[in-house]
């Protein structure tokens, strides 16, 4: 058995080996069944799922077709520019109703929604990315409460704004005014080179109400300071928030071990921070996959009033997983130009993995089974990083958890992507607050290793002609980019200095692919091949420091493409094959790519091959 020292505030401690720890007293209600939505201004009441999406709810109440099946994606737009509304009702149990404090928390909301809880407002969310709750206990009946969640149009919201703008920003937006940068919403779902416009909105992540009484856990940062293989020093943070003030404990077990601590801290009322230092002999460390065990430890923290008694009563309890590892991002200049490259615990690790893009469209839909699959995959396929791509999400406590499990290092872009932002401060502190909540919420995850600002608009800014494509005066590109300065040299490295240990890399890639340097220093984006339409050979010769993103389109199998045509439309410049073949030059270029090495295909299935 390892040995194990705590020490909290100088009390005094034991180790105590027969000890348990009681359930959670904190009373959670899920909010998961009995959802109905419409489209406002009808009275056309269906049955909804949340977490989901208007465009799932829709497809499931049978009022659209499948977004995906031959050229509906067309037909489906204008659910983009409708607002829609969600109302459950709920009862309240007594012994709930009495708690303290009870909060009603929302972990995603897509993404402009007001959130009335018995007619009174309570929520005005407009960040996909942020979690938002409202203390509600005053306004709780016994019997029929009625929830009601009002979305307005993501589109039709962030229109004005635009229009009020003095600067048309660069966007994959395609519209005259391009809306999604003024809107803190997943960037792929405006469109992408590689997928759909499928503007949706919804409860997109869990809702819970939650009850509890005098004090709780509200966050806990586990830091480690110092490992060894003999000793590592590591210190817990808590985050405790206080509804009545007085004397708590917090009793701690890890990996079943049971240490309590003697005495206690005084808290005023509201949110304090409580540290103790943990000391772990004879360590394991966790290690990416490939390279040893990704062991993980077992935290759980228990909190209750001042221990004058064993028998005092459990007010919050709360369990961490973490792993003991050092990841390092290492950039020195040397014989070539700049290194760049990841040791993992001291040693240098060559990264092999993929950009992640999420499993579905509309996320909601992605079950435990298909993210297991997929880590799974990534773990037989001998990678041990993934890239999590800025025009996405920041994915589900799921994802990370495997992640952790499975050995496999994540590379998390902040959620930016090919666009530049307005300067207003309410946007500003919008992704503050975003970013704050982000860290907070990864860093005690052994698989996050590196935290980057954004996708390609360094690149977009200095290598794609942004500034003469955009009529930009030389005093608008002062504005711009130093709101650019602002949001990913100042913004985003301070959440990550300020609330994790972790490197940060501010835009991916650091150089274009057209500038030689691109290849002896920082990571690269390498896209001669394919966007350039070089031949594959160039690989050998166009080797970067770090190849964070390159690629090429493959079309899928005759079997995925009869899920979603007819026979007549199997052909490769169809107006279905089309309408979902979202590069601009897609179809032309894999077709010169394969004239190059192989005679014409005789026919649609061929061609797919």
């Amino acid at each position: 058995m390892k040995r194990i020292v705590f020490l909290v505030c100088a009390s005094a401690i034991f180790i105590n080996t027969c000890s348990t720890l009681e359930q959670e007293p904190e009373h959670t209600t899920s909010f998961i069944h009995d959802w109905n939505f419409r489209q406002v201004g009808t009275e056309n009441w269906q049955k909804a799922k949340v977490p989901g999406t208007v465009h799932t709810d829709l497809f499931a109440a049978g009022v659209i077709q499948d977004p995906f099946y031959r050229a509906n994606e067309d037909s489906l737009q204008w659910i983009e520019d409708e607002d829609w509304e969600y109302i459950t009702e709920f009862d309240m149990p007594a012994e709930q109703l009495n708690k303290d404090v009870t909060e009603l928390v929302f972990e995603g909301l897509d993404t402009y929604a007001d959130v009335y809880l018995n007619d009174s407002l309570i929520i005005q969310a407009d960040n996909m990315f942020r979690t938002w709750n409202a203390s509600i206990r005053p306004l709780l009946k016994e019997k029929d409460n009625l929830l009601r969640v009002y979305f307005h149009s993501p589109v039709q919201t962030a229109i004005p704004l635009a229009e009020a703008s003095p600067h048309r920003f660069p966007s994959d937006d395609h519209y005259e005014k391009p809306t999604r940068v003024f809107t803190r919403k997943a960037a792929y779902h405006y469109g992408w080179d590689w997928g759909a416009r499928f503007t949706t909105s919804g409860i997109w992540k869990p809702v819970t109400l939650k009850s509890w009484d005098k004090a709780k856990i509200r966050d806990v940062q586990i830091i480690q300071e110092e490992i060894t293989d003999d000793l590592a020093q590591l210190k817990v943070v808590y985050e405790i928030e206080v509804s009545e003030q007085g004397t708590y404990s917090i009793s701690t077990e890890l990996d079943g071990t049971s240490i309590e601590t003697r005495g206690g801290k005084t808290f005023e009322e509201g949110v304090s921070v409580y540290s103790a230092n943990l000391r772990i002999r004879n360590p394991k460390r966790w290690w990416p996959n490939g390279l040893g065990e990704a062991h993980l430890y077992e935290l759980s923290s228990s909190l209750r009033p001042s221990m004058i008694k064993d028998s005092a009563p459990l007010l919050d309890k709360r369990i961490d997983t973490f792993g003991l590892r050092t990841v390092e991002l290492v950039t020195e200049p040397d014989s070539v130009g700049e290194s760049f490259y990841f040791k993992v615990n001291g040693h240098p690790t060559y990264m092999k993995g993929a950009n992640y893009i999420p499993s579905d469209h509309f996320t909601p839909r992605v079950t435990e089974e298909k993210y297991r699959q997929l880590f799974e995959s990534m773990k037989a396929a001998n990678m041990n990083m993934i890239r999590l791509w800025g025009g996405a999400i920041y994915e589900t406590d799921l994802f990370y958890d495997l992640a952790d499990e499975y050995g496999i290092l994540i590379w998390q872009d902040f959620m930016f992507a090919n666009g530049l932002f307005p300067d207003d401060q309410v946007f500003l502190d919008n992704v503050q607050q975003e970013a704050i909540q982000q860290v907070k919420r990864l860093r005690n995850h052994p698989s996050i290793a590196v935290w980057c600002g954004n996708n390609e608009i360094n690149e977009g800014w200095n290598n794609w002609g942004w500034q003469t494509q955009y009529n930009y005066s030389e005093e608008d590109s002062i504005v711009i980019w130093n709101t650019y300065e602002r949001i990913f040299h100042e913004i985003l490295p301070n959440a990550v200095n300020d609330h994790d240990n972790r490197p940060y890399w501010p835009s991916s890639p650091s150089i274009g692919w057209g500038h030689e340097e691109s290849l002896t220093q920082g990571d690269s984006h390498y896209w001669g091949v394919w966007w350039g339409a070089e031949p594959f050979e160039v690989y050998e010769q166009k080797v970067p420091r770090f190849a964070s993103e390159f690629g090429f389109q493959g079309y899928p199998s005759l079997n995925t493409v009869s899920t979603y045509t007819l026979p007549e439309d199997r052909a490769v410049d169809s107006e279905v094959m089309g309408v979902h073949q979202k590069h601009p030059r897609g179809l032309e270029l894999v077709t010169e790519y394969m004239k190059r090495d192989y005679k014409d295909p005789k026919d649609f299935e061929s061609f797919l091959y």
